[in-house]
């Protein structure tokens, strides 16, 4: 799948948008890479919650899905009208339909966003925050921020209610901001002039063309005031703090600390242990989180230490999960892996093996031909024999060990066995 790189740039000129000071090495990224997924690739909302420690258990539902959690991934740049989501962005429409559907499963017990983001765009931001508000109260729900939760990212996971940081995480910028470019002195010195011929006095505001006036200045300003007005009075509504308070942060960025000190977040934790405690709430609450009971008020009191488990709730997490993402990622990205991709998802799904015992495994079982592409391994295993009825093959007489030793040989090289 391919991306327009200078298509989704082109978004923020002359837009009111909601990013971090510190975007811009993120937009650059968006930029410069050209590709959201191959073909061949584990998709990023499944490597988000494996990065946790969490397997999909049900990949017939829409979003991902790991024994009553649903895991919506709020990734990189922030877009309106696409459906998609890699490491570089991700959509407003792709988390509003996975929200929807989640919220709809009677199987899920619990949805975490999981955040990462510098924010976006201005446009289907506020209103995919509201729509997240005015269903919070319809199942337990989480954003975990790791590790960024700015702007865009941090007015969607402020609708939540209940925001869990890392601890080297980070939240705020509740601001906006709007950019405008000129060409015309670069294109002077080029010797290039450009004649704008238009009707209609505004019709050419903000033309890269020419330099801005003070008139479209101000009606400029106008738009990020509008923007930024509504931005503080959805904060304040979602985290239950006054307007002047949202304010005064000045689109501040906040380390975690300092951001559950002022009310932007509700507790402090290590992402494994956080998510551990939240599945393990909801197996004795419909609406609970951490130790305490998960408050759908909208009072930063109500929400304080919402997902924070009490000391002795504290669950140990092996620390081969932490790494989950990479260990995936080498597993099935690995020169063995080609060929044999059942058994690499196998491996890198549900077992604990390291990346490269794993590459070991893989090169010493069978590739898989075209034809063996569908069907389950064992199935295609067998197929790959003869499958004698103790008959003879070729004009020479097959036993029953022959036909064992065979269907053993087959077990053996399909699990990495001598």
């Amino acid at each position: 799948m391919i991306i327009n790189a200078s298509g989704f740039a082109q978004r923020f000129n002359e837009q009111p948008t909601l990013l971090s000071p510190d975007a811009a090495h993120r937009m650059e990224y968006l930029v410069r890479d050209s590709a959201l997924q191959g073909e061949d690739e584990v998709p990023f909302d499944e490597m988000c919650a494996a990065a946790y420690g969490f397997s999909v258990t049900d990949r017939s539902k829409p979003f991902v899905y790991s024994d009553g959690l649903a895991f919506i991934p709020v990734q990189g740049v922030l877009l309106h009208r696409y459906n998609y989501s890699w490491e570089g962005a991700t959509g407003y429409d792709y988390i509003r339909s996975r929200f929807d559907a989640a919220v709809a499963d009677p199987d899920v017990e619990g949805i975490v966003f999981d955040v990462n983001s510098p924010g976006g765009q201005v446009a289907g931001n506020f209103e995919l925050a509201d729509h997240i508000f005015n269903h919070r109260a319809a199942k337990p729900m989480m954003a975990l921020v790791d590790v960024h939760c700015y702007s865009g990212g941090y007015s969607l996971a402020s609708a939540v209610g209940n925001i869990v940081a890392t601890p080297s995480g980070g939240a705020g910028s509740i601001g906006v901001v709007m950019m405008h470019v000129s060409y015309k002195k670069a294109l002077e010195q080029m010797g290039i002039e450009v004649n704008l011929i238009y009707a209609g006095d505004h019709k050419v505001d903000g033309s890269p063309y020419k330099d801005m006036d003070e008139a479209s200045r101000a009606r400029f300003q106008a738009s990020v005031d509008r923007s930024y007005n509504e931005f503080v009075s959805l904060v304040a509504r979602n985290r239950g703090l006054e307007p002047d308070a949202v304010k005064a942060t000045q689109a501040l960025t906040y380390d975690a600390s300092e951001a559950k000190r002022i009310g932007l977040i509700d507790a402090v934790q290590e992402p494994i242990s956080a998510l551990a405690a939240f599945r393990k709430e909801l197996s004795g609450s419909t609406n609970s989180t951490g130790g305490n009971a998960m408050s759908t008020a909208t009072t930063p009191e109500a929400n304080t230490n919402a997902s924070a488990p009490n000391a002795e709730e504290n669950i140990t997490v092996s620390e081969n999960t932490v790494d989950q993402k990479a260990r995936i990622s080498s597993i099935l990205k690995c020169e063995a892996a080609e060929g044999r991709r059942e058994l690499a998802e196998h491996i890198a799904f549900n077992t604990d093996m390291s990346a490269e015992d794993a590459a070991a495994m893989l090169a010493a079982a069978p590739k898989a031909t075209q034809a063996e592409a569908t069907g389950d391994a064992f199935t295609r295993t067998m197929d790959n024999d003869q499958h004698p009825e103790m008959a003879s093959v070729e004009g020479a007489e097959v036993t029953e060990q022959d036909v064992a030793a065979r269907i053993s040989a087959n077990w053996h090289a399909l699990n990495g066995g001598e």
